[in-house]
C-alpha cells in the first residue's frame, strides 16, 4: 500500500514545478508576466515550506484552493481565431 502524501509537500512541489516552468516560458518567450508569476510562486513556496504549526493547520485548509489554483493556472486555453 502506498503512503499517502502530505498535502503541503504535495502543494509545495507542485507549486515550485509551476515556477520554474512560468519563469522559462517568460524567458523563452520575453513575457515578463510569466517571470512575475514564477516569483511569486516561489515565494509561496517558500512561505509553505518555512510555515510554523501555528499556521500549518489554516494553510491545511486552504491547501485544496491553493492547488486548484494553480491547476486553473496550468490548463491550456486554445482560443480560435475567425478569419
Amino acid at each position: 500500500m502506498m503512503a499517502l502524501e502530505d498535502p503541503l509537500d504535495l502543494a509545495q512541489t507542485a507549486i515550485v514545478r509551476v515556477a520554474d516552468i512560468a519563469s522559462l516560458l517568460g524567458v523563452q518567450y520575453k513575457r515578463p508576466i510569466c517571470g512575475r508569476l514564477g516569483a511569486e510562486l516561489l515565494l509561496v513556496a517558500d512561505y509553505l515550506d518555512t510555515a510554523g504549526l501555528d499556521r500549518e493547520e489554516r494553510l491545511r485548509l486552504r491547501i485544496s484552493k491553493l492547488l486548484r489554483d494553480v491547476e486553473r493556472i496550468c490548463t491550456v486555453r486554445t482560443q480560435r481565431t475567425y478569419p
